[in-house]
């Protein structure tokens, strides 16, 4: 189901919970401004779950489209691809002619500049 779909059944729910508000306010003799606060309310949490579905709905979109384009989907492994730049940055530094005792950690700075992936 495309979008469009997901919006036109939206909008059907939405009207639906109108018409049962309507039902309900009636069935239970409401009357006057308690009946467009009961509707008012019943509206609301309509529409916050409909932000939550869409919020989720959303996301899974997104995570798919990250899965497909192979985009790392955790911290973990950006943590894992850093841990190899400095394990690689020491390597080279082992191998250097600067001082073959000097570590990563006691150079004063270094900065990881590029692109991520």
């Amino acid at each position: 189901m495309g979008p469009s779909g997901y919006y036109l059944i939206s909008a059907l729910m939405m009207t639906a919970m109108l018409g049962a508000s309507w039902f309900v306010t009636g069935l239970l003799h409401i009357s006057g401004p308690m009946q467009m606060v009961v509707r008012g309310l019943a509206m609301g949490l309509v529409m916050s779950a409909f932000g939550l579905v869409h919020v989720f709905r959303a996301k899974r979109e997104r995570a798919k489209t990250q899965a497909a384009q192979g985009v790392p989907a955790d911290a973990a492994t950006a943590e894992k691809e850093i841990e190899t730049f400095i394990r690689d940055a020491e390597t080279r530094l082992a191998q250097s002619n600067v001082a073959k005792e000097a570590k990563l950690a006691q150079l004063p700075v270094f900065f990881l500049i590029g692109e991520t992936g």
